[in-house]
């Protein structure tokens, strides 16, 4: 699975935009990078762009996401956003799970409900902001 990370400033959130096929460990790795990324605190939004992932995590793997979102990320506001499919009925799953966990995650289907969701949220940004310049990014 390729991905890039970009922190964006205005709105400021972290993007983990994932793409190509993948598997749960490269999942995980992706992730391990946003942690590890500069711009990455405890608390900023993540928006997890998989729109061009071709990925549909099994029920377990689904449940190890949950475990990290709720354990790695558990002051930050998670966003989901999938084509409609196989990734984003995970996507659902992986949400529920994680909100049992603690964990406060989203799935969407349009990257605009995604920015109005963390907008009504936490008030970073509002609908129609979000493509910014990236102050910095990373390709994995």
């Amino acid at each position: 699975m390729a991905f890039e990370i970009a922190c964006s400033i205005d709105p400021r959130m972290l993007v983990l935009r994932a793409y190509g096929p993948g598997t749960s460990i490269e999942g995980q790795r992706a992730f391990q990078q946003v942690q590890a990324h500069a711009g990455y605190y405890p608390g900023i939004p993540i928006l997890v762009d998989a729109i061009g992932l071709q990925y549909a995590p099994s029920t377990s793997e689904a449940r190890v996401f949950a475990g990290v979102f709720a354990t790695a990320f558990p002051c930050s506001l998670m966003a989901l956003v999938a084509r409609p499919g196989e990734f984003y009925e995970a996507a659902n799953t992986i949400t529920a799970l994680s909100i049992d966990r603690g964990a406060t995650v989203a799935a969407f289907t349009d990257r605009q409900d995604a920015l109005a969701w963390f907008s009504a949220r936490s008030g970073i940004c509002s609908p129609g902001e979000g493509d910014a310049a990236s102050a910095s990014a990373a390709r994995r």
